[in-house]
């Protein structure tokens, strides 16, 4: 029979495997539009329950493409599956995945200076004529359609020299005026710049930048 001295226990430690965190998805833009965008691979929140994990490997349709907890590399416009390897000091393994996708840079609509119209007014006071003259400014997109809240900024020059600026209307316009000038003569607008956010000022589309009147 056993008696108490007779037992032996035996007891075996059991390595738990690793837990491999890839990281979140990501969506990224290809900004310098060359067709591939750096993406930063960060599995640093990989950890083993019971030891230290000895090796990370980063791998692309089942091809290395590095190792390291975190990784820098290059992936081209398009869906990507990316997976995290990991090994503990035990020899087990874990692995995670993660979606990373690289899209195009966003084609911004363009936009443009429209026919400027110029109207002029005179006005007799006494035995002097005085004048004053509008020039309505069209902003048109690619499509020729109005654009509403465009920063346009331009100069007056000849007979009255000022800097002007304001946005269009909701019709895509903007009307700058000038002061009444004593004897009249040439009145030139001339467009310098026009912006909005989510649009790009392109000067080779445009119908005019500048137009005059004589009074």
């Amino acid at each position: 029979n056993l008696t108490s001295t007779d037992v032996v226990v035996i007891t075996i430690n059991t390595n738990q495997p690793p837990v491999a965190n890839a990281g979140p998805d990501k969506i990224l833009t290809d900004n310098n539009e060359d067709g591939v965008e750096s993406v930063l691979l960060d599995g640093s929140l990989s950890y083993d329950p019971d030891g230290s994990i000895v090796n990370y490997e980063w791998e692309k349709d089942s091809i290395l493409i590095g190792t390291g907890a975190i990784l820098t590399t290059n992936l081209s416009v398009g869906n990507h599956t990316i997976t995290l390897i990991v090994t503990d000091n035990g020899g087990a393994i874990s692995s995670d995945t993660l979606l990373v996708e690289i899209i195009n840079k966003p084609i911004l609509p363009s936009m443009h200076v429209g026919n400027i119209i110029m109207t002029g007014e005179k006005a007799t006071k006494g035995r002097n004529q005085f004048c004053r003259v509008s020039a309505l400014i069209p902003i048109l997109d690619n499509i020729n359609q109005p654009v509403k809240e465009a920063l346009v900024k331009a100069v007056w020059s000849g007979a009255f020299s000022k800097n002007a600026e304001g946005l269009t209307t909701g019709a895509g316009t903007i009307t700058f005026r000038t002061d009444w000038v004593k004897n009249c003569g040439t009145f030139t607008i001339s467009v310098n710049n026009v912006s909005k956010t989510g649009f790009i000022y392109k000067q080779s589309e445009n119908f005019e930048t500048s137009d005059s009147i004589t009074l």
